[in-house]
């Protein structure tokens, strides 16, 4: 069976979930901390690029974009998995 990524909300109102993180890498220790949004209706788990970038989190790069939908069904392009961590 194949399964369709699909990220349900990204609006901020009384149904998002924000939670409080704090990352620590155990390699270098570095350690970097923000708000999540808990999307109750994603299929996977999702992390912003920006805050990748910011975290220095390690990624690598997918050998085929991961289509990602929004929960209407259509297309998020820009959402495209293109890397992984």
């Amino acid at each position: 069976m194949k399964y369709k990524l699909v990220i349900h909300s990204l609006e901020l109102g009384p149904k998002c979930i924000m939670l409080p993180i704090h990352l620590k890498m155990m390699d270098t220790m570095e350690e970097s901390s923000m708000e999540a949004i808990v999307d109750t209706g994603a299929t996977r788990n999702f992390i912003d690029q920006d805050f990748v970038a910011q975290a220095k989190l390690p990624t690598h790069k997918l050998s085929q974009l991961i289509p990602v939908y929004n929960m209407d069904g259509t297309l998020r392009l820009e959402a495209s998995m293109k890397l992984l961590t």
